[in-house]
């Protein structure tokens, strides 16, 4: 097994591209001292060096147990020995009760995303393994997820930018204890993962239950693989729709024909006024909830009158022929323009403005704008129901009506690129 181990890695970074960073790139690792991170430590350290990368090792203390430090210590230790920086961090002021194991996994993710920002590592990877991804499968079949979250953990992820990789997703908790003791490495158990309070811990139990009813990690892996197929094959429909169907426009908003819209499988409605969603909201990351979006579409489908409905800090409207999704109004604060090349609302570049003033459009700003490039354009500019999401300068004075996004000028720019 120790041999499989390694030379999977290997294959899994060559398939990934990641060899061609030899000599010249940093990666990261979160290890937490435990079985399967501990595998991955050494396992990825022989290939590593050979490499010639730079190499972190992310180690992190949620101040919950009294034995966290000598773990920290423990794994310090290792990275030391084996000549590789570790990098040993502390989450403060969590407390135990409901949510703690999701609230913990959000704080750690928060600092791996820091930490590969400011030190520039390329990929971060995760010591996932077979029994993870089967506990997430049961925890979100108990929640009701789609096909994308029943698809489980991903081997290969990307969020807010960073790619995460976790290569040991073929291997159970067994191959990995194999693995360290045929290589005399020991490693910490976290005394939780005996807890029932918790809900993965119960799922574990249950999971060992059906085990001995002929359940198997490979069957069931098969499965999980077949799944996240599945999803890819959706997700690449759904690319295909958008580009060929959905209309972009420099004023930051998208609109998709009514008709076009609703002769869609209703699976590729929900995951369409989703891509919608994100495209106009410049967000890839955040959850957007599936029940939500199913009702959305349901309200489409059944042909109800659809006023203006809000979800994920969008608008979507229905007229005579098109489903619009348009942002919602931000708050009505004057903000002060700090740098040459300023991001307002994650939506617009306002460009070598710096010292001016910009808040969104409000109706009392109709007579001025018109003023300054006629009513005519105004009204062309951009539909009455997307006019409060579009930024308005102001000069230093916050009264001065300076420039508008319903003018065409280099200094305001939709990040949306229209067609």
């Amino acid at each position: 097994m120790e041999n499989g181990i390694d030379n999977h890695i290997y294959h899994f970074l060559k398939e990934q591209g990641l060899l061609s960073l030899s000599g010249k790139g940093k990666i990261a690792l979160g290890v937490s001292g435990g079985c399967d991170s501990m595998a991955l430590l050494y396992a990825m350290h022989d290939i590593v060096k050979t490499m010639g990368l730079d190499m972190h090792v992310i180690t992190i203390d949620h101040a919950l147990r009294e034995d966290a430090q000598e773990e920290i210590a423990y794994v310090v230790e290792h990275a030391q020995k084996l000549g590789v920086q570790a990098f040993p961090y502390k989450i403060e002021g969590l407390e135990k009760g409901a949510g703690l194991q999701e609230k913990a996994r959000i704080k750690r993710h928060e600092i791996f995303l820091q930490h590969c920002k400011e030190h520039g590592c390329e990929a971060l990877f995760l010591a996932h393994h077979a029994n993870d991804r089967l506990e997430s499968f049961f925890h979100r079949l108990i929640g009701g997820s789609g096909i994308t979250g029943l698809a489980s953990i991903r081997s290969v992820d990307r969020h807010k930018g960073l790619h995460i990789y976790r290569p040991l997703l073929p291997f159970s908790r067994d191959n990995l204890e194999q693995y360290l003791k045929a290589k005399e490495i020991s490693w910490y158990d976290d005394a939780s993962n005996e807890d029932d309070q918790y809900t993965r811990v119960r799922l574990r139990k249950l999971i060992h239950g059906l085990e001995e009813e002929g359940l198997s990690f490979k069957r069931v892996s098969k499965s999980l693989d077949r799944l996240q197929r599945a999803d890819q094959a959706l997700d690449n429909i759904i690319k295909n729709i958008f580009e060929r169907s959905v209309t972009r426009y420099d004023w930051g908003g998208v609109s998709i024909s009514k008709d076009v819209f609703l002769n869609l499988e209703e699976d590729l409605r929900v995951r369409l006024i989703e891509a919608c969603l994100r495209t106009v909201r410049l967000d890839t990351d955040n959850h957007i909830s599936l029940s939500a979006l199913e009702r959305l579409v349901n309200a489409l489908r059944m042909g109800e009158p659809l006023s203006p409905t809000t979800l994920f800090g969008c608008k979507i409207l229905v007229d005579e022929h098109d489903v619009w999704v348009v942002a919602e109004k931000p708050d009505k604060v004057m903000i002060a323009i700090n740098e040459d090349i300023f991001y307002w609302d994650n939506r617009f570049i306002i460009k070598g403005l710096k010292g001016f003033f910009v808040r969104h459009y409000d109706q009392e700003d109709a007579k001025a704008i018109k003023d300054k490039i006629g009513a005519e354009a105004f009204e062309a500019a951009c539909p009455v129901f997307a006019r409060d999401s579009l930024p308005v300068i102001f000069k230093q004075d916050q009264k001065s009506l300076f420039l508008s996004a319903f003018e065409q000028v280099e200094h305001i720019s939709s990040r949306i690129n229209p067609d």
